[in-house]
This record gives structure tokens, C-alpha cells and sequence, in this order.
């Protein structure tokens, strides 16, 4: 709990933020240890929630075991019917796996630039307001070179200037 006080503006954790997750472990903690056997980052960080919440050993010991069993029990089942279709439940499991990560960093970013909207929106505004550049007889707005440098980027290297 120390340490999250202490470092946790390094990861953009507050004090507001640590006591949303008290609350929600304190709600949803048992649900948590559980589903978190099913989730292979979730093994860790459900146990160290669990510390953090201050869950009862007993009590987290229960879940977590319940959690164990039932996913050994899924996952032996699960490989005794589809043990002769081994490579291709690996490849859907890849498969999945690598979607459920990208969706995973996608909802992160958004979610960062959601946080940051005003920051951008403010950055963008003092962008689009640069005063024109004049070379010789020609003039280039900052926002026609940003839209030809996306574009040159997405035609693959295709430089495309626009000028007024």
C-alpha cells in the first residue's frame, strides 16, 4: 500500500484511484480471485489485489482454489475432447490470445487519449493557429503540411506537398 502511495504517480495511480480499487475489490473481490485463474495475467495481479484489498487469507484462500480447480477441470476437459485437434485449438487459442491483446492495448490507449482529450484538443488548437511559412512566392499552412506528410506516410512514401 506504501509503495502505491509512493510510486504510484509514476504509473498515473492517485490516492482517488487507489481508493476506487479498495472499493471495487471490497465489492467484487471473491468474483476477481476467481475469474482471475482464467486470465494468465490475472493469476498475479488477482493475488496482489487481493493483499491490497486486505482480503482475509481464509477467504481469498477458498476463491482462489475454487478458481484452480474449476479451470484444471475446464482446461483437462477441454484438451481430453479436442486432445486429437490439439494444433488447431492451439491456433484458436493463439489466435484469441493475440485479438483479446490487442483489444486490450486498443481499450488502453483510447482510454489515455480519452483521459487527455482537453491536453490534445489544446495542443491541436495552438498547432492549427502557427502563422503561415513563406518561402519566395510560396506559402505553406502548418496543417496542409501535417495533412501532406499523413498522406505521403499512408500512400508508402509517396511525397505529396500541398501548397497555396
Amino acid at each position: 500500500m506504501a509503495l502505491l502511495r509512493r510510486y504510484g504517480k509514476l504509473f498515473r495511480f492517485d490516492e482517488e484511484k487507489l481508493q476506487k480499487a479498495e472499493q471495487f475489490f471490497a465489492k467484487h473481490g471473491e468474483k476477481t480471485v476467481f475469474f482471475g485463474r482464467f486470465v494468465p495475467v490475472g493469476r498475479i495481479f488477482s493475488a496482489v489485489l487481493a493483499g491490497v484489498g486486505r482480503m482475509h487469507y481464509p477467504r481469498f484462500l477458498a476463491w482462489n482454489a475454487s478458481g484452480g480447480i474449476v479451470w484444471a477441470t475446464l482446461m483437462g476437459t477441454l484438451g481430453y475432447i479436442f486432445g486429437h485437434n490439439l494444433p488447431l485449438v492451439q491456433n484458436i487459442v493463439q489466435t484469441g490470445g493475440l485479438a483479446l491483446l490487442a483489444a486490450l492495448i486498443l481499450l488502453v490507449v483510447v482510454r489515455i487519449l480519452y483521459g487527455r482529450r482537453r491536453q490534445i484538443a489544446a495542443r491541436w488548437a495552438r498547432f492549427v493557429a502557427l502563422p503561415a511559412l513563406r518561402v519566395g512566392r510560396w506559402t505553406l499552412q502548418p496543417t496542409v503540411a501535417l495533412a501532406g506528410g499523413l498522406v505521403a506516410l499512408a500512400v508508402g512514401g509517396v511525397v505529396v506537398v500541398a501548397l497555396m
